[in-house]
């Protein structure tokens, strides 16, 4: 986990916390599993994502894998996914031409930076819903929007495999 992306996070846990409020049968269904984002790379109690969830009253919600996987089993997880979460941080630059290539033609949603070039693959490639954010109105302001990402592509997906 970048540490420029925990407004990111903030946004996508208050996004969850409203899901929950507002459509009580999807959000109770709602889970969101965080592999990899630990502070320290071999280490499983170094969470980063934990915290921010028990914050947000989304324990049960929210899981954290901290330590890394092998790349083979990060493909794994991926296959098995429902949706696949693209979250960037308030940096520049997103870096997704690894994930990119191994998660089509998996649906997606985006909180990204508008300045990232991941938006325009995700939206030309009819992977997935995005919400762009920038400094002026950082991610922190679109919590609704993102809130409607998610059950948009939840459900898209859902209903696509029905």
């Amino acid at each position: 986990m970048l540490p420029k992306a925990f407004s990111t996070l903030e946004a996508l846990f208050a996004a969850m916390v409203l899901i929950r409020k507002d459509n009580p049968d999807f959000g109770q269904k709602l889970r969101v599993h965080f592999i990899g984002t630990g502070s320290r790379p071999a280490d499983s109690k170094s969470y980063n994502i934990l915290p921010y969830a028990l914050r947000y009253g989304l324990e049960g919600v929210v899981t954290e894998h901290a330590a890394r996987l092998p790349f083979i089993d990060v493909l794994n997880h991926l296959k098995h996914s429902s949706v696949v979460l693209v979250m960037g941080s308030s940096e520049c630059i997103t870096r997704l031409q690894r994930f990119f290539s191994n998660t089509f033609p998996k649906a997606g949603a985006g909180i990204l930076r508008s300045q990232s070039t991941a938006i325009s693959i995700l939206q030309e490639s009819n992977a997935g819903t995005v919400v762009a954010f920038d400094q002026e109105r950082p991610a922190g302001l679109w919590v609704k929007e993102i809130a409607q990402a998610i059950y948009q592509t939840v459900t898209r997906e859902y209903s696509r495999k029905k």
